[in-house]
């Protein structure tokens, strides 16, 4: 396998062949070469520029490890996710990982682990006591329920209407709140301020500002979740898990740079970690990588992609959703309220008419089974923090979380993640975009160049970008293509 040589680094060593190669080991890439291997394509090859398996899902364990299968971590592990964590209940890759055991150890009955719920969050809100100073207690449940119904759901109801009654052919998310916020009373304000940035900027990633009102009614929690990363699971350990069941060959730590499709195969040029490049030879490439490699252009495609495909990439925008994931190793460190699973804060605004960075946070203990809170922070916020070092995003952290909690204490642990400053991903995942088609331009994007070069993943999805069922379902969809050449190629081959 490429790898074992140490050829000098500026020349290109060795040529491969197989029959199939899948770039990027995401799960659009491990359901292509899954449905590949199943239909009984002989030589299928997967390459990954990271040093594992599993793209987006990535689970950094208490040994040290990353995305391993979890019957080969210890029995008690703890899992924590930088990427995605929460799995939809009633689709196709829920249905594969329960019929294949993936979910054995997944409480698919628990109905509190529902992802960023607006009815069910705990509030923290602020307020002025009679002295003037400031306080910070927690709304009554009753109270949240109630500004949900009066603010939430009539907010989601009076954005369809201004895209009903729209004569301007788009309209931003941000334009629509600011006509809303115009009807609504201070107090109620600030519960949609607080919604919005839990729901807009976190779970769509992006900045209202470019957020399309074309895009569905904001996610609120009401959909049935299955959460990924309780002990011994991990989301991105179950990636490997499902990836290593395959039986093909896993290439990590190899990235593409080239891609030639001009000629009857296609040529596909990598190089590894150590500097060594190697030529690998397929009838037929999937591209998986994810949106924001191709619009940096990572992969030099020869020729250059269709100008139609091209001016989509250019176009499409890829937003950021970044966490401050943060341990206790002690379990009377846990101050906060054990049972419930998400705090939202709703500050004042300061003189300068500021607000914290960090307002919502997930509570993760029971899953793990030590105290473990999640920082959350989507857009142009999410951005900044990524040049800031790990103590200076605590710092800003820790402001929101005293202001709940006062006894809390630093934590013994933190990982950061800085998702748009990764090479291998330069983001979190795709959105609508004002003024964009998004269906028209996602199905461009997965439309095959002739009949070698295809391409999967969640900004290919349709209306399931953004998830995993999207980057699964498209990776399916893709390797059906690559099938059908493969046995048009095959025909052909036989009548030559």
């Amino acid at each position: 396998m490429p790898g074992e040589d140490t050829a000098d680094t500026d020349e290109v060593d060795k040529t491969y062949r197989f029959d199939a190669i899948v770039i990027g080991a995401g799960w659009a890439g491990i359901n292509a070469a899954r449905h590949l291997k199943a239909y009984g394509v002989r030589s299928v090859l997967v390459v990954e520029a990271e040093d594992y398996v599993g793209g987006r899902s990535r689970s950094f364990n208490e040994d040290g490890s990353v995305n391993q299968p979890p019957t080969t971590l210890l029995a008690g592990n703890v899992p924590y996710d930088a990427g995605s964590e929460w799995l939809y209940t009633d689709q196709t890759l829920t249905h594969h990982l329960y019929q294949t055991g993936h979910l054995y150890h997944v409480d698919v009955l628990d109905e509190n682990d529902d992802y960023l719920p607006l009815a069910k969050m705990q509030y923290y809100r602020q307020h002025k006591d009679w002295r003037g100073h400031v306080r910070t207690t927690a709304m009554e449940k009753s109270e949240a329920t109630r500004l949900k119904s009066r603010v939430w759901d009539t907010f989601t109801g009076f954005a369809n209407h201004l895209w009903n009654i729209a004569t301007e052919p788009d309209m931003s998310y941000h334009e629509a709140a600011e006509r809303y916020r115009a009807l609504i009373s201070d107090e109620d304000r600030r519960y949609f301020e607080a919604a919005l940035k839990s729901v807009g900027q976190i779970e769509y990633t992006a900045n209202l500002t470019d957020l399309s009102l074309t895009s569905d009614v904001f996610f609120d929690g009401s959909e049935d979740m299955h959460y990924m990363s309780s002990t011994r699971v991990g989301f991105g350990n179950t990636a490997a898990a499902v990836a290593f069941g395959i039986g093909c060959d896993f290439l990590v730590g190899s990235k593409v740079t080239r891609v030639d499709y001009s000629r009857p195969e296609v040529l596909v040029t990598i190089e590894m970690n150590g500097g060594t490049q190697a030529e690998l030879v397929s009838t037929v490439v999937a591209v998986t990588v994810p949106l924001g490699v191709l619009k940096a252009n990572s992969i030099s495609f020869v020729p250059p992609l269709p100008s139609k495909k091209q001016q989509v990439i250019d176009k499409m925008k890829v937003g950021v959703s970044n966490k401050c994931i943060m341990i206790w190793d002690s379990p009377g460190s846990l101050v906060w309220p054990k049972d419930e699973i998400w705090f939202t804060f709703m500050p004042l605004e300061d003189t300068s008419g500021q607000v914290p960075r960090w307002t919502t946070f997930s509570n993760l203990s029971k899953y793990k089974g030590k105290p473990v809170l999640v920082g959350w922070i989507g857009g142009d916020d999410a951005r900044h923090i990524e040049s800031l070092t790990d103590d200076e995003v605590l710092d800003e952290v820790m402001i929101s979380l005293r202001e709940m909690f006062p006894t809390i204490t630093r934590p013994d642990r933190v990982i950061v993640t800085r998702w748009a400053s990764e090479p291998n991903f330069l983001g979190a995942y795709s959105y609508k975009s004002v003024g964009r088609s998004f269906s028209s331009d996602s199905a461009t994007l997965a439309k095959p160049v002739g009949d070698r070069l295809f391409f999967a993943g969640e900004a290919t999805a349709g209306a399931w970008y953004a998830t995993t069922t999207g980057a699964w379902t498209s990776g399916y969809d893709a390797a059906v293509l690559m099938i059908k050449a493969l046995l048009k190629s095959n025909e052909n081959n036989a009548v030559d």
